[in-house]
């Protein structure tokens, strides 16, 4: 009998310690991506990461990894950007991260802009000199050509591929971590930088290859969205 109360004794002692036991889970992170894009109620899923609608990332998103990188204003909360995260550059421009692509089947590239926000065809008034500071590109409608053997800057057009041996390049801003950056001695629409886009690339399109519908493999990458 006395085994029998020791035991009963200890199932209801470790029944009150896990009634009791309550672990703070604040701190842990549910990691996502676009094959894998669900998260637990009443988050969604940011730069690679769980969170709540408009949450600014840490160190460029929540699980410390960077996805944003890293810029003067540390990737803030942007209404220009779907997701609520991106970097404001002055004259109603935000540099909105995100991968996306209509060929794999995920987002858009004019998906990443807000409501009431389309990508930019020209710089206006962002300031430009921020976005270089930022470790991403972001790419503005505005497309530049360049001979496929020449990475010349002073020889690429401010113009449409016209076939041929043209390879598509987007003007915009920043610099990528992935996909070849140039500067440009002549702006166009305003840019002086551009990123290369071709098969096969980090930025992967054909010649004739709109923005909205590029492959853009690289998360800290993005779009310019601009206020309609």
């Amino acid at each position: 009998m006395k085994r029998v109360w020791l035991g009963l004794f200890g199932f209801l002692s470790l029944g009150t310690v896990a009634a009791c036991y309550s672990p703070d889970l604040s701190g842990v992170h549910y990691i996502c991506d676009e094959n894998n894009p669900y998260c637990p109620d009443g988050l969604t899923c940011i730069a690679g990461t769980c969170a709540k609608p408009g949450e600014t990332p840490i160190n460029g998103d929540l699980g410390g990894n960077s996805d944003l990188g890293t810029s003067p204003d540390g990737g803030m909360p942007a209404v220009g950007c779907k997701s609520g995260v991106g970097f404001a550059l002055g004259g109603d421009v935000f540099a909105c991260p995100g991968k996306f692509s209509t060929f794999r089947g995920i987002q858009r590239g004019d998906q990443l802009c807000a409501g009431g926000y389309a990508l930019c065809s020209q710089a206006g008034g962002a300031d430009l000199a921020r976005c270089k500071t930022l470790s991403g590109f972001f790419a503005s409608t505005t497309p530049e050509r360049r001979d496929k053997n020449n990475t010349d800057p002073s020889k690429f057009v401010c113009e449409a591929p016209k076939g041929g041996n043209d390879q598509r390049l987007f003007t915009g801003c920043g610099h990528s971590a992935q996909a070849p950056t140039y500067e440009i001695p002549n702006a166009c629409a305003g840019f002086n930088q551009v990123v290369d886009c071709y098969v096969g690339g980090a930025w992967g399109c054909f010649s004739n290859t709109e923005l909205k519908d590029a492959d853009n493999t690289v998360a800290t990458d993005g779009v310019l969205c601009c206020k309609m």
